[in-house]
């Protein structure tokens, strides 16, 4: 048996299917858009450990040492995120004889950038970054007499690697940074300023909220 419908209703059936099919595929376009932005934590904070290395005229003032700090991430979106960081050293004045312990404090913001995961399909996602900031670092001298705090403006750009589980919000960092910083001394003794360059080394492990 065959049906057949008037011509005048051919048009109107046609365009509301394909209403139907373009409804039908945003939406599932949304649920899947939705879901992936849910298993993405907004928010990301990092115990961090690992070393400072001074470079060129620095290595003459500071020695190397540990580097122990925090970093807290906000995600923009799948790609780009405000990063925050604080650390501190404990180094030594080596312009000293008395190579008087020197404690370093850098605070900084920066933004960063991500590429879509390496490893999609595993469990462990792979996604290689890079970030661009500034902020300061303070040097205080301790147990001194007459050695004030100093603070001068910092510059940096890091590169590094982050190993998340794919359904998880815990996760693996190693980032690498070179520090640049407006260097005025360590007692600010420097008339003018000076470009000092250091690097820096550190793991941490990555929780989301």
């Amino acid at each position: 048996m065959t049906v057949s419908s008037p011509a005048a209703l051919r048009p109107a059936v046609l365009r509301a299917g394909l209403t139907l099919a373009v409804v039908a595929a945003v939406s599932a376009f949304a649920a899947r858009a939705q879901a992936q932005s849910s298993s993405q934590s907004a928010f990301q904070v990092r115990p961090l450990v690992g070393a400072l290395i001074p470079t060129g005229d620095e290595r003459d003032v500071i020695k190397n040492a540990v580097l122990v700090g925090g970093q807290g991430s906000f995600t923009l979106n799948s790609n780009f995120a405000l990063v925050g960081a604080f650390g501190w050293s404990p180094s030594e004045d080596k312009t000293s004889a008395a190579r008087p312990k020197l404690d370093l404090y850098q605070y900084d913001l920066g933004l960063q950038g991500k590429l879509d995961d390496l490893t999609s399909g595993s469990a462990v996602s792979t996604r290689p970054y890079a970030i661009v900031g500034g902020g300061g670092r303070t040097y205080d001298l301790r147990n001194v007499a007459g050695a004030s705090a100093q603070t001068n403006p910092l510059g940096y750009g890091a590169v590094g690697l982050d190993l998340d589980q794919t359904n998880g919000r815990i996760g693996l960092r190693l980032e690498a940074r070179d520090n640049v910083t407006a260097f005025k001394g360590l007692r600010g003794e420097l008339q003018d300023r000076k470009a000092r360059n250091d690097l820096q080394f550190v793991a941490g492990l990555t929780f989301g909220f």
